[in-house]
């Protein structure tokens, strides 16, 4: 429970909400994700800055994008569209570590 709670603690410091709008974007080198909007439970936070320690990617599904949205409870998450290393991807799900 302890891991859990400094996990979503992190994620949730490092939102930012604020009205500006900017493509996803993923850097390998800094670990650095760019959301242009990301649900996490019940609220929205816009232009969400976030560094991500680790991650398992556990799919990338391609076709129509759906919306960014973050679980606490597992450290799911969704990113609709993303780009990364200069490619763009779509619909893909990661679990999130510290």
């Amino acid at each position: 429970m302890k891991r859990f709670a400094s996990i979503a603690l992190a994620f949730f410091a490092a939102l930012v909400s604020t009205g500006a709008h900017a493509a996803d974007t993923f850097d390998l080198s800094s670990k650095l994700l760019t959301l242009q909007s990301v649900t996490v439970g019940s609220q929205v936070f816009s232009n969400a800055n976030v560094t991500i320690g680790s991650y398992s990617q556990l799919s990338v599904a391609g076709g129509v994008a759906v919306a960014e949205s973050f679980y606490p409870a597992t450290n799911f998450l969704t990113l609709g569209t993303v780009v990364a290393g200069g490619l763009a991807y779509k619909n893909v799900r990661l679990t999130v570590y510290a």
